[in-house]
């Protein structure tokens, strides 16, 4: 996973689910994990992550949280990482034009496959 070397990542999420994702630490720049938009929103602006996952359905704020970081950057790459079936967050995410929707469960094999391709996609350094 060379390819996360340059890279700043943002997890974002109330649960334990997150913890899924310690595994990139060990291979990225930086990995910082947030609790709420309030945190996150700190990160954001003291660390300009480049790689943003988030549950857009566990805080009915996250949702406004990547409109308000997206109005600014437009080259942040937003990932959902949920269990999320509502439809009216799913469309949100599609306006928002997040990179990808990975469940919560997914193994870390297919996790960084995805990572990978994102990455590439979104020419990323």
């Amino acid at each position: 996973m060379k390819i996360f070397k340059n890279l700043t990542i943002l997890s974002v999420d109330n649960s334990s689910g997150d913890d899924n994702l310690l595994f990139l630490k060990d291979y990225c720049r930086e990995f910082y994990r947030a609790s709420n938009h309030i945190q996150a929103i700190e990160i954001y602006k003291e660390q300009s992550p480049q790689i943003i996952i988030m549950d857009p359905c566990f805080d009915d704020v996250m949702i406004n949280f990547a409109k308000e970081i997206r109005r600014k950057d437009e080259r942040v790459v937003f990932v959902a990482f949920s269990e999320c079936n509502d439809n009216e967050a799913l469309k949100e995410i599609l306006e928002l034009n997040f990179a990808s929707y990975m469940p919560k469960q997914i193994s870390k094999k297919d996790l960084s496959t995805y990572l990978n391709l994102i990455s590439k996609k979104s020419s990323l350094p």
